[in-house]
């Protein structure tokens, strides 16, 4: 993580923490959540934003998902929690926070991904047998980002 991004953070009171990362693992990628300061909107309702972002080791690309959650005070509501996510941001914080990666990690060589690129399959690659509760098609995310294909 480039030292910009944790100074930001810090400036903006944004909490970083580190995912998948387990001394005895071998990862195919970091991933990081950050998260926003929290929003009082008002004595009921506190939102949460955060922010997703992982950068693959098998090749120089990056995804940032932007994600809010807040109580569903509905009294017939089905879920206690009203959430989302999207690649657009939902706050300022989020979009500096966005552009200083992009910034950081272009000087870098990496590329964003979009959501659809995330997605796309990747034909010549299979899962190896007996995983089949992702499907049987191989996409960018798993192969890039998650170790689904044994790699590590």
């Amino acid at each position: 993580m480039p030292t910009k991004i944790l100074d930001f953070c810090k400036i903006r009171g944004v909490e970083v923490q580190q995912l998948l990362q387990n001394k005895n693992q071998v990862w195919p990628s970091a991933k990081w959540l950050f998260t926003v300061p929290h929003s009082q909107w008002t004595n009921e309702i506190e939102v949460i934003f955060s922010s997703n972002f992982m950068v693959s080791k098998l090749a120089p690309v990056y995804y940032i998902q932007h994600e809010f959650s807040l109580p569903n005070l509905e009294r017939e509501s089905l879920s206690p929690v009203l959430d989302g996510y999207g690649t657009q941001a939902y706050t300022f914080i989020q979009q500096d926070l966005e552009d200083m990666i992009s910034a950081q990690l272009g000087n870098m060589g990496y590329e964003k991904i979009s959501y659809a690129e995330l997605h796309e399959v990747v034909c010549a690659l299979e899962f190896p047998k007996g995983v089949s509760v992702f499907g049987p098609q191989v996409s960018v995310e798993y192969a890039l980002f998650h170790d689904l294909l044994d790699h590590c």
